[in-house]
């Protein structure tokens, strides 16, 4: 197993000292957050119960940290090799929160990763995106007639990505890449307090990344009482 900061790669993973994970944006073991976003995210699947804030749907889950994200967005070469990194150093479920509001796009470069996982019984849960920010309201786009990565990245006819969107909100995007719906609106978190009033967002998050992790719990919660 890695050791943390000895500049030895003791697992012999091509990564050295990645003890938590890897930061594939600046090729290297440092994690510190950039935002509250993912802190977020990994806090709605695994807070731990401890009377304090808020607790995870499955608390028990280990967290996996992995930046393929910057200011300017997310490289699908770096997600891709996250994806990949993730499978092989014995993730369950891969959560990409990775939808925006407006269309961001869709590209098949994260298709081999995506099937790596999948041929590897990997789990990858992607959010579906927030809407149309051009539209009256920030209406929900239909991904059918637009798809977008990573959530309708489903390969060969096969339901490669569990897409999620956010019930009871117009802005959710819909169509054939979402598979499941979970709540959406007003998701209280943990955050960094660097960037934010404290270390709990008691008013909530809005956005089907914060639907996806609730799905990517669930799933821990399902896959280790039946492995």
């Amino acid at each position: 197993s890695e050791t943390r900061n000895n500049n030895i790669d003791d697992d012999a993973n091509g990564y050295v000292d990645d003890y938590y994970g890897w930061n594939f944006i600046d090729n290297n073991y440092d994690g510190t957050a950039k935002d509250s976003h993912g802190t977020a995210i990994a806090s709605i699947i695994a807070a731990e119960i401890n009377g304090d804030g808020i607790s995870g749907i499955a608390p028990a889950t280990q967290i996996m940290a992995l930046t393929a994200c910057n200011i300017d967005g997310c490289p699908w070469e770096k997600v891709s090799e996250a994806i990949h990194y993730a499978v092989d150093n014995g993730a369950d479920i891969v959560n990409l929160s990775l939808g925006s509001s407006g269309y961001y796009g869709y590209d098949t470069v994260v298709d081999e990763a995506i099937s790596y996982a999948y041929d590897r019984d990997v789990v990858v849960v992607a959010s579906s995106g927030n809407g149309d920010v051009e539209s009256a309201g920030m209406i929900g786009q239909n991904l059918t007639r637009i798809p977008a990565s990573p959530v309708c990245n489903d390969i060969d006819g096969y339901n490669t990505v569990v897409g999620v969107g956010a019930t009871d909100a117009e802005w959710s995007n819909y169509g054939d890449c979402v598979d499941v719906t979970a709540p959406g609106e007003s998701i209280a978190a943990a955050v960094v307090p660097e960037f934010e009033d404290g270390y709990y967002y008691s008013n909530g998050f809005s956005g089907t990344s914060f639907s996806a992790p609730m799905v990517s719990a669930a799933l821990a919660a399902v896959k280790s009482a039946h492995p």
